[in-house]
């Protein structure tokens, strides 16, 4: 079950980054500095979001054990 979640989440972020490279690239006529750092920006968010992830994930696993040992 966990590793379902990790891979739809990580798709997600993964297609908003994209997502939103490519809409700045329409805008700015093909590229250019602007979209550059709008796609670091998204990158970064993609990394926040897999931090945010990983501690529902470790939350998720931790709390499967007590209910297993429980």
């Amino acid at each position: 079950m966990v590793e379902s979640i990790n891979n739809i989440f990580n798709q997600e972020c993964v297609n908003r980054c994209i997502c939103v490279w490519q809409k700045q690239k329409e805008i700015t006529n093909g590229g250019s500095i602007d979209a550059l750092q709008e796609w670091y920006i998204s990158y970064q968010l993609y990394v926040f979001c897999y931090e945010i992830f990983w501690i529902f994930k470790v939350f998720i696993s931790k709390h499967t054990k007590m209910i297993s040992l429980g």
